[in-house]
């Protein structure tokens, strides 16, 4: 099974810190991990992009309000990107949704 994780951000530098070592640290890291970050102004995005290296990170930036949306913002992101994973055949359709 494959494990996508998806989390939104906005000022949480600490925070997603702490999210990331957690991940690093995991015996079974996320194949895939996104992190989207709604326009942060205290240094979020240099932390989420200094584990590049260390996990299958894609660091989306976005100046919207998907918190907002309640959560379907995101939602429709993540659905688009799984569907974007399919059409490059990555992951296979039954194992999403």
């Amino acid at each position: 099974m494959r494990v996508i994780t998806v989390a939104t951000v906005k000022d949480e530098a600490e925070k997603a810190r702490a999210l990331l070592e957690s991940l690093v640290g995991q015996p079974h890291p996320p194949d895939h991990l996104v992190v989207v970050d709604e326009g942060s102004m205290d240094g979020t995005v240099d932390i989420l992009r200094g584990y590049e290296d260390r996990l299958p990170l894609r660091v989306v930036v976005r100046r919207s309000r998907l918190r907002s949306l309640g959560g379907w913002g995101a939602f429709g992101l993540v659905i688009g990107l799984l569907r974007l994973l399919q059409w490059r055949r990555r992951v296979p359709p039954e194992t999403y949704l």
